[in-house]
């Protein structure tokens, strides 16, 4: 055949062995026994003869079709002008694509060298991760990534009613792909700047309805958690104190009788309290002592918490060792989906103390 031509090309049939033709240029064409077709470049570098491998005869990307093996083999020419091996180059480029971060290895890096040594929420963005990313993009390359495939993930998401989800998720990718920049696994981030979808709120916004609060209350009962994590998740939902603070907390803080109370030098109330809980200074995040009338309730779940450590000690612990307020929020994030209320974190229980308080009418400064 002396120069290809596409209808010449597709009557070449496949025979008991592998067969190739060839044009003037260079251009070759190997049949396969299986029907399959490839273009070839053959040429010298040098004193030596090579051949250099195009791609796979077709007209659909990525195969290759008869003007776009041309174009390779004219771009080919313009690197032996130059004394550069094309073959070697597109060996190269080979490689690179070979080894080409993913999506699923570029959130591993992001977890290990950046989330889990700079953000206590890491567990929340590994969630988002598995639950709404990795899934749809975790098999692609990381450099492949436009940003098309991002707003069609992030619109899909919205598209379930969780605009804020989205915008979670959105920060996440944003800040994934940027890691991915300075570690040198992409040369750009295709997600800069991506819409937010929860138009005029700030992404921590939560606040449990009264329809929510009662069924995370019913179904920690089930939840895959310990007894002292249940009672302590609904301790902090009826006092509307901080994770922090409870994790900090010792059972000294606790004034459980009236006695003991009046004889302290905690402020009267107008309607005295007969149980409370003095947070010191140094526990708070103000830096101020605060005093926490307890109700009834909450004198339930911190019986439970003293069951282990007879009201000894820090008051969560698992065993011997002080419980952190990371293992609440982590307790949470597990059971998402046991729940099946929208996302929430353990500091939205105080925010949705505030929010019904506020709701009923009680002064902010009570708030």
């Amino acid at each position: 055949m002396s120069q290809f031509t596409v209808t010449g090309l597709d009557k070449l049939k496949a025979k008991a062995e592998r067969y190739e033709v060839s044009e003037r240029g260079g251009l070759r064409m190997r049949v396969y026994p299986t029907g399959r077709k490839s273009f070839y470049f053959a040429y010298r570098y040098g004193t030596q003869s090579k051949r250099m491998y195009l791609g796979e005869y077709g007209e659909d990307p990525p195969a290759l079709n008869l003007t776009a093996a041309r174009k390779r083999i004219q771009e080919a020419r313009q690197l032996l002008e130059k004394n550069i091996d094309p073959g070697r180059v597109a060996m190269v480029e080979r490689e690179a694509e070979r080894d080409a971060e993913t999506v699923q290895q570029l959130a591993h890096e992001y977890l290990e060298h950046h989330a889990k040594k700079f953000k206590r929420s890491w567990p929340e963005d590994k969630r988002i991760l598995d639950k709404d990313i990795l899934p749809v993009l975790g098999p692609l390359k990381a450099k492949d990534i436009r940003r098309r495939d991002l707003v069609k993930l992030l619109d899909a998401i919205e598209a379930r009613g969780a605009p804020v989800a989205a915008d979670r998720t959105g920060a996440l990718i944003s800040k994934m792909f940027r890691v991915g920049v300075h570690r040198g696994i992409l040369d750009a981030s295709p997600a800069m700047d991506l819409q937010r979808r929860a138009k005029g709120k700030r992404i921590r916004d939560r606040a449990l309805d009264v329809d929510e609060i009662k069924i995370f209350w019913t179904k920690l009962d089930s939840a895959a958690m310990t007894d002292k994590v249940q009672a302590a998740l609904r301790f902090l939902l009826i006092t509307g104190q901080r994770r922090g603070e409870l994790a900090r907390a010792d059972w000294s803080e606790f004034d459980l009788s009236e006695e003991k109370r009046k004889s302290s030098e905690i402020p009267q109330t107008p309607e005295p309290t007969t149980n409370g809980w003095n947070i010191p200074a140094e526990h708070a995040k103000n830096g101020k002592p605060h005093y926490v009338p307890l109700p009834d309730l909450a004198v339930t779940q911190l019986a439970i918490l003293a069951k282990e450590s007879k009201g000894k000690g820090p008051v969560l612990t698992w065993g011997k060792r002080p419980m952190t307020a990371r293992a609440l929020s982590r307790a949470v994030l597990r059971n998402m989906e046991h729940f099946k209320i929208p996302h929430f974190v353990v500091h939205d229980l105080r925010r949705t103390v505030a929010t019904h308080l506020r709701r009923l009418s009680i002064p902010t400064e009570i708030v």
